[in-house]
């Protein structure tokens, strides 16, 4: 579980590139959520 999270917190962090604020924090609850 924790490998999983640490590969989706990667492609997160690729997106953040092309995210406002706050669109980074709905997907990132979004992500917990999960």
């Amino acid at each position: 579980a924790e490998n999983r999270e640490r590969v989706m917190v990667q492609g997160e962090e690729e997106n953040t590139k092309e995210l406002t604020g706050i669109e980074f924090e709905n997907g990132f609850i979004s992500c917990m959520q999960n």
